[in-house]
């Protein structure tokens, strides 16, 4: 693990960072301090996995951002969730058809996009843009879409922001993807961790407690559930106690943490965020960062803040 952490506005020197602060606490979850996630940054105020996304929530008080990686057709990383521009942007095709110079020339739509999205001046960022812009403001999950470890780790690097990224993978603890990551002891590291449905092509568990002796080796910092039923996430809490790592869970839609959503919290906070909190989360990743802060707050949940 790394160092310490820093609230926003919790600077005392000139040497002291906010993710001083944020890495303390991450690496020491307690029943009262819950990790907000914002995922593809705080797009509701901006565009999705944008610079200005970033510091939007910088401004909110937001612990962590995720964002999602791939890879132009000149090798370079960019900040983009689908496989297309289409959604996101106000071009046409394949990311792995368009070289930086062409990503340059593309401009994001407003909030999560869609044809019927207004333009903003926001381009498509590179990694290395994003990790600048947060580097010493925020930490950050990388969701990788490719293969493409390595090249992000090296990027991080040479930012000098590598102590304050999460990198997660959905891959038993045996796979060679996961053995001969370079990344092992440079990152903190997450294993996704899913409850089997009728979905053949993921790679899942019948128990979250089973699952985690084997991710042991790679001292991970936290745990990824998605369940599909509270008794899956119920049965492992204790195991994930026990090692002392988070416990994160999604509630971006119905497909996560068996249906306790966002738009659920909106008009009952207590029945899905809470419950979830109750029955040792402490680690969220929402679509509603602000909503979900103030929620923390009003029941004393974020780390003394």
């Amino acid at each position: 693990m790394f160092g310490i952490i820093i609230a926003a506005g919790c600077s005392n020197g000139a040497d002291t960072h906010r993710t001083d602060y944020l890495k303390a606490r991450l690496e020491t979850p307690g029943p009262d301090d819950v990790i907000v996630v914002a995922h593809r940054t705080c797009w509701r105020d901006t565009a999705e996995n944008s610079l200005a996304g970033i510091d939007r929530c910088v401004e909110l008080g937001v612990d962590m951002i995720e964002i999602d990686v791939r890879r132009s057709k000149d090798g370079e990383l960019v900040l983009i969730h689908d496989d297309t521009v289409d959604r996101t942007t106000n071009g046409r095709g394949l990311v792995a058809e368009h070289t930086l110079q062409q990503f340059g020339k593309l401009r994001l739509r407003a909030g999560a996009g869609g044809n019927n999205a207004p333009l903003t001046q926001e381009g498509v960022p590179t990694l290395e843009e994003a990790l600048r812009v947060a580097r010493n403001r925020i930490l950050v999950n990388l969701d990788i879409k490719e293969a493409l470890y390595d090249q992000a780790l090296q990027i991080a690097r040479r930012v000098g922001s590598q102590d304050e990224i999460i990198i997660k993978m959905t891959a038993p603890a045996d796979d060679p993807r996961l053995l001969n990551a370079a990344f092992h002891g440079q990152t903190y590291f997450m294993p996704i961790v899913r409850e089997c449905n009728d979905d053949p092509e993921r790679v899942c568990t019948l128990s979250l407690s089973a699952a985690l002796p084997a991710y042991e080796a790679y001292d991970p910092v936290a745990v990824e559930v998605v369940n599909h039923t509270d008794a899956y996430l119920l049965e492992g809490t204790d195991a994930v106690r026990a090692r002392n790592i988070r416990l994160w869970v999604n509630t971006l839609g119905p497909r996560f943490a068996a249906g306790r959503s966002d738009d659920k919290s909106m008009t009952d906070p207590d029945g899905n965020w809470g419950y979830l909190i109750d029955n040792g989360v402490n680690m969220i990743q929402t679509d509603r960062p602000a909503a979900l802060i103030r929620y923390l707050l009003s029941r004393g949940a974020r780390g003394g803040q």
